[in-house]
Parts: structure tokens; C-alpha cells; sequence
């Protein structure tokens, strides 16, 4: 695969009888794209980390750059029919993984990897916190719904995720800084109860 500077994934399949064989230069199998941003930002779809399923059907891709980099993690699954030019068939997201760095921002999407089979990815994010240097990696599962991370599943056996007595937080404001909310969390986690 190869990048775009305006933002994009280029696909190249192998030819049947191998990679010198073909018309020079190669034509692309298929354009990954991404449909979920907004127009203006479209040029910062940078994956700078990209892993393949063992069977060629899943390209899972990571950018650090969007969101005023909390980033994102862009999972493309082949068509019954074959590769073609696409959008994404599914994002993840920090806040899909259910925790918030303790600045605002994750670099989610440093690192991904995917199990051979597509059924796991792994998306890695550094916490940019100026005094602490650390990081996560968010699990997600594949499921008939797609990928669910398993953080969120009380109830295994429907993988749904089932809360009583929950705090909902509400906002019409972007939390742009977990310090926003930072007292509500405490107040929470003194209750002991979920949000």
C-alpha cells in the first residue's frame, strides 16, 4: 500500500505472476478513503500505521492527526466481490474503548496491529500528558456489529454492554480537556457506580 498526501490509501494487489510481471508502472486495485471527516480536513487522513489480516481481507489503518489528534483507527474489510475504491467500513475510537487520556489527547491510532484471522485489533495511543509519559492499547473484538471493545460487555453471552443505577454525562459542549469533567469523574468513582 502507499500514501497520499490528500489523504488516502493506495491498494496494490499482486499480479498472477508476480510483481514484475505486470504493466510498469502498476495501476492500483483499489483507493481507501476516508468518508467520516469533514471536507477541510480530509488531507490530514495521514496512516502512518497500517497492518493487514492474514487473509488479505481486513486493512486496519492509524492516524494520529485527526481530531486535534486524539486520532482514529480506520478498519476497511474487502468486498465480497473484491478489492475496490472504498471508504472505511468502520472507525475506532479512544472514546469506542470507553477511557479518556487525562489531557485530551491520545495520539490514538500510533500503533495498530490485527490478529491473523481479522477477528482482534489493536490500536495503540501514547497519552501526551506533559509531566507523564504513558499509553494504552484499546482491544477491539469483532462481533455481528462490527468491532465492540470489551471494555464496555457486562453481559458476555449477548456481548452488550448493561449498566444500573448509571450516571449518563450530557453535554452540548466538546470536552476538549478530561480536567472539564475531572470533578464529576471523582464524584463518581466516590459512589462507585458506572458512567
Amino acid at each position: 500500500s502507499g500514501i497520499d498526501q490528500g489523504g488516502a490509501l493506495y491498494l496494490y494487489e499482486k499480479p498472477t505472476n508476480g510483481w514484475g510481471s505486470g504493466a510498469n508502472p502498476l495501476s492500483e486495485t483499489a483507493v481507501l478513503t476516508v468518508n467520516s471527516m469533514e471536507e477541510e480536513t480530509a488531507t490530514a487522513f495521514d496512516p502512518a500505521q497500517l497492518d493487514i489480516s492474514g487473509d488479505g481481507n481486513i486493512i486496519v489503518a492509524g492516524t494520529t492527526t485527526i481530531n486535534s489528534y486524539t486520532g482514529s483507527a480506520y478498519v476497511y474489510e474487502k468486498p465480497s466481490t473484491g478489492w475496490a475504491s472504498m471508504t472505511e467500513t468502520i472507525v475506532l475510537t479512544p472514546l469506542t474503548g470507553g477511557l479518556l487520556p487525562r489531557d485530551g489527547q491520545w495520539l490514538f491510532g500510533s500503533s495498530v496491529s490485527i490478529s491473523e484471522d481479522g477477528r482482534v485489533i489493536s490500536v495503540g495511543a501514547t497519552d501526551t500528558n506533559d509531566t507523564v509519559s504513558s499509553g494504552s492499547a484499546f482491544l477491539f473484538e469483532k462481533s455481528d456489529s462490527g468491532y465492540i471493545s470489551p471494555q464496555f460487555i457486562t453481559d458476555e453471552r449477548r456481548s452488550a454492554a448493561k449498566y444500573e443505577d448509571c450516571y449518563v454525562l450530557i453535554t452540548d459542549e466538546s470536552i476538549e480537556n478530561v480536567d472539564q469533567i475531572l470533578p464529576t469523574l471523582e464524584l463518581i468513582a466516590r459512589e462507585n457506580r458506572p458512567l
